[in-house]
């Protein structure tokens, strides 16, 4: 029943006011995939010209989960995965974005958003507790970096045509010997 009503109160103050702008979701880390069992705060950043006390509400897949200005998951799990979206009393609904958190031994990681121009970095991460060695990354089904040591791939100005699907395979030691695990990401740039 209280958060009926505050709720309520919420939605009575919205429309008083009305929205002003539209609030963007950061990561911390700003990652757009993660592994399970790792930390991750998403804060609902909203440039306000109005002095207000705002009131922050979050959704997964458009689900009211959580009121504040962050949304902290100490230990994500699978089951976190999925689209967020932050409102505040004085804004329209942010853009959802995408959490990603996943089980397995590698992943590839990419930066939440990516703009046209921009030079952004893919991690190949391991999981935390294994070792790791060697690292290769492809661009389709085309080798960008051979074997090496390197866990990051850099890719300077990006623009829109440039989307494709990365991947990367990274050797992880676990039950006696190092294994092959692959990872891919693709993503979408925005232009500026």
């Amino acid at each position: 029943m209280y958060v009926a009503v505050m709720m309520a109160l919420v939605w009575a103050t919205w429309e008083l006011v009305g929205a002003d702008v539209r609030p963007v979701v950061i990561f911390t880390p700003e990652w757009n995939k993660i592994f399970a069992g790792e930390p991750i705060i998403m804060t609902c950043y909203v440039k306000s010209t109005r002095k207000v006390d705002e009131t922050y509400l979050w959704y997964k897949e458009g689900e009211w989960v959580h009121t504040g200005k962050s949304y902290t998951i100490p230990e994500a799990q699978s089951s976190h995965s999925g689209r967020y979206q932050c409102q505040t009393s004085i804004s329209d609904k942010s853009d959802s974005v995408s959490l990603d958190v996943q089980n397995g031994y590698v992943i590839l990681q990419a930066p939440l958003y990516i703009f046209e121009g921009d030079n952004i970095i893919l991690r190949c991460s391991h999981h935390p507790g294994f070792a790791a060695k060697q690292t290769i990354f492809f661009k389709e089904n085309d080798v960008i970096q051979d074997w090496g040591p390197e866990s990051e791939l850099f890719i300077e100005n990006i623009f829109i045509k440039s989307v494709w699907r990365y991947r990367c395979k990274k050797q992880v030691y676990h039950n006696l010997i190092y294994y092959k695990h692959t990872d891919l990401v693709s993503f979408s740039v925005t232009g500026k």
